[in-house]
């Protein structure tokens, strides 16, 4: 992972500002965690730095790249949405490799990595099961291995780890 960078980081929706001038800065590999209540522009903030919002002002870096203005394809960002986003017509594996099929990685490498991911996240044995057979806890762990499948330089939660397990928090 990457350092990040965000200076003066200002977000608008019409004439209403929801971020104002933030400021932060994130070391390489580190965890950082924004606290705050319900509608305070957390996931905001997420958005911008993944790319999905353009700010009013400001820069967002990863590394020594300025990617303000970069789009979320191009970012290298992987993120576990608060709904985790899985797609009930795919299976585990379907959904875990979908980055890899959108860059264009072999059917066998990709099958390897699930499989690696699905591992990681000890849901080994669970690529062939739909995703309306799994616990909300499962569901979060699909979605983290298809956030780390694609190896991002900056990984991104709009989710408390308060959700996942204790052991799988401690291990990550």
């Amino acid at each position: 992972m990457v350092p990040v960078s965000v200076r003066a980081l200002t977000i608008r929706y019409g004439s209403t500002t929801v971020l104002d001038a933030i400021d932060c800065e994130v070391a390489a590999g580190e965890l950082f965690f924004l606290l705050g209540p319900s509608g305070c522009g957390k996931t905001t903030l997420l958005r911008a730095i993944a790319g999905f919002i353009a700010p009013a002002a400001g820069s967002i870096r990863f590394g020594d790249q300025d990617v303000t203005r970069e789009p979320a394809e191009k970012r290298g960002i992987g993120m576990v949405f608060q709904h985790y986003a899985l797609w009930p017509h795919r299976d585990v594996a379907g959904n875990v490799a979908f980055g890899l099929e959108v860059q264009g990685v072999a059917a066998a490498e990709r099958r390897r990595r699930v499989d690696e991911a699905l591992a990681s996240v000890e849901l080994p044995g669970f690529a062939a099961r739909k995703v309306a057979e799994l616990s909300g806890g499962q569901q979060q762990r699909v979605a983290l291995a298809r956030s780390v499948i694609v190896r991002p330089r900056v990984l991104l939660f709009d989710e408390p780890l308060s959700n996942l397990d204790a052991k799988l928090r401690d291990q990550m």
